[in-house]
């Protein structure tokens, strides 16, 4: 499943937990305010904020560990050029 996120403010969303190990998530930002999405279980940190344009795809592991992002590098809120970041 995909979810188009096209605010032109900021705002906040949630993530529930995953129904099956393996279930996928794809989200992406079209507009210009951010969004910070928390996972009800997320095994990066405790939230992540995608950018204008950005896109991330999640994967949905287990009940204990949860959500992990499907990135090759998670980025800090200072990479100004990163289109997606973790808070830890």
């Amino acid at each position: 499943p995909v979810t188009i996120f096209n605010a032109g403010t900021a705002i906040s969303a949630t993530l529930a937990n995953g129904s099956f190990v393996g279930e996928t998530k794809t989200l992406a930002n079209r507009n210009a305010g951010a969004v910070t999405i928390t996972p009800t279980t997320f095994l990066n940190g405790t939230s992540f904020t995608i950018r204008q344009n950005g896109l991330v795809n999640c994967v949905w592991i287990d009940n204990t560990q949860g959500w992990m992002l499907m990135t090759p590098k998670i980025y800090a809120s200072s990479d100004a050029a990163a289109l997606y970041y973790v808070t830890a």
